[in-house]
């Protein structure tokens, strides 16, 4: 009991500081908007879905009512609206037991390109003493020193959405009675967008799956098993890098997804670990799963051996995109030298201009190592061979150039062996498979 009651401490602690560092972030001017494509309608029922488990605890219900007349799809800061709906949320939620959460969204105006758009979270809960309500929105604000007490926090939720909302361009406000309940709401312009990654009805048609989800949070679990399991795919699950490379020592799996930011050795070590370890899942596609995907990572994501991202909470659309990707079944797209189908899903996943970095990137290594690789083998130094034949081969496979990628491993396994014979007889082909990936790469680069 002790222990769990450390255990919760520290995980409050942790929150707490993660807000106010968040916060910090906020007023330097380091967060900034990233203007995508979504549906405001989908994104309510992604923040109710992992918010419904704390209303459940708590004894609330939720509700959503959306306007009929409310776009199909926008576009803008959709992360920034992400975070507001779930500040406001958890705190209506927080402060509610045994009632009612309301997350309503109703058009004002509309015109060809946008529509302003009010979204309110009433709850019945015990509400805000009018005394409080005209600074709720001042940092490291609370109801009250026996609220705070009571449900403790940083008080900056809502200085975070305050900020964010008017950076957007917007307004928020509040309706409260003291024991009755709250409403809070805020308003804003949206401009409309196009279908993203329009749905599919049914799942694609592909064989069932073997599939390992690495993650250390109960609720992602759940959720990714839940989808995977609906599109009839087998599911194992690990907790930790223990628990996975035990998983991965038993059998193979088709498909890892493999949380980034997990306890003790991070999902980026222990894909290295895969990579490097003769075993049923050296060669199995892995991919990461993060909640912030930041362009500057995602090359050493793609170093380690992962062969692409899949940013949480995960979308239906995009994981059935990267199941059809791990499907065992012929692959649509692949020829002996390159899987264009997997430079397509970096491509709709990444975007243009984060491929074209990366391919870039690969182009470099590709220079760097051919020269050192030039120079080890006719010396038969085996372990600089094996040394850079491993790195080129995973950045290789990552980017879709699977013909030198199994050469590369080829050249690997004969340094491994210290195999001089194998060595020699491998040394022009990797020189015509060297040229003919610089080719493709400079037609990438250049179009």
């Amino acid at each position: 009991q002790r222990v769990e009651a450390l255990y919760k401490a520290g995980e409050g602690l942790l929150a707490i500081l993660n807000e106010v560092l968040y916060f910090a972030r906020l007023e330097e001017g380091e967060s900034r908007a990233e203007l995508v494509g979504f549906s405001l309608r989908q994104l309510c029922q992604e923040v109710l879905a992992l918010l419904e488990p704390m209303a459940r605890d708590n004894g609330d219900t939720l509700q959503l009512d959306i306007d009929e007349q409310l776009a199909d799809y926008q576009h803008g800061a959709e992360q920034y609206l992400r975070q507001v709906l779930s500040n406001l949320l958890a705190n209506a939620i927080k402060f509610t037991e045994q009632g009612q959460v309301r997350l309503a969204v109703q058009v004002l105006a509309s015109d060809q390109g946008s529509q302003r758009v009010r979204v309110s979270v009433s709850d019945n809960g015990i509400g805000i003493e009018p005394a409080v309500q005209a600074r709720v929105f001042d940092r490291f604000v609370q109801a009250s020193e026996a609220v705070a007490r009571r449900y403790g926090g940083t008080g900056l939720g809502l200085a975070i959405c305050k900020h964010l909302v008017e950076k957007l361009g917007g307004c928020i406000g509040l309706d409260s009675v003291q024991g009755q309940g709250s409403r809070f709401w805020f308003e804003l312009d949206l401009a409309r967008g196009q279908p993203v990654l329009a749905s599919s009805p049914a799942p694609s048609p592909m064989a069932s799956l073997d599939i390992l989800v690495v993650e250390d949070v109960a609720l992602n679990r759940e959720v990714a098993g839940g989808l995977l399991l609906r599109d009839g795919h087998r599911v194992s699950f690990a907790e930790d890098a223990v628990q996975a490379l035990q998983a991965c020592a038993q059998r193979r799996f088709d498909l890892i997804l493999l949380d980034v930011h997990l306890p003790g050795m991070s999902g980026v070590e222990l894909c290295r670990q895969l990579r490097a370890t003769p075993g049923p899942n050296r060669h199995s596609r892995v991919l990461a799963l993060t909640a912030g995907v930041q362009p500057g990572q995602v090359p050493g994501y793609l170093d380690a051996g992962m062969q692409g991202v899949l940013a949480k909470p995960l979308r239906l659309d995009n994981l059935r995109q990267a199941l059809a990707e791990a499907a065992p079944a012929e692959v649509v797209g692949v020829d002996a030298t390159m899987d264009w189908s997997l430079l397509d899903t970096h491509r709709s996943l990444l975007g243009e201009q984060k491929l074209q970095g990366l391919l870039k990137v690969l182009r470099q290594s590709l220079e760097h190592h051919a020269t050192a690789l030039a120079e080890a083998l006719p010396a038969q130094d085996f372990t600089e061979v094996l040394h850079l034949a491993h790195r080129l081969a995973g950045s290789c496979d990552s980017l879709g150039f699977c013909g030198l990628a199994a050469l590369l491993r080829r050249l690997e396994d004969a340094a491994r062996q210290h195999d001089e014979q194998a060595l020699k007889a491998l040394a022009a082909p990797l020189a015509t498979e060297l040229a003919q990936a610089r080719a493709t790469l400079e037609q990438l680069i250049q179009s």
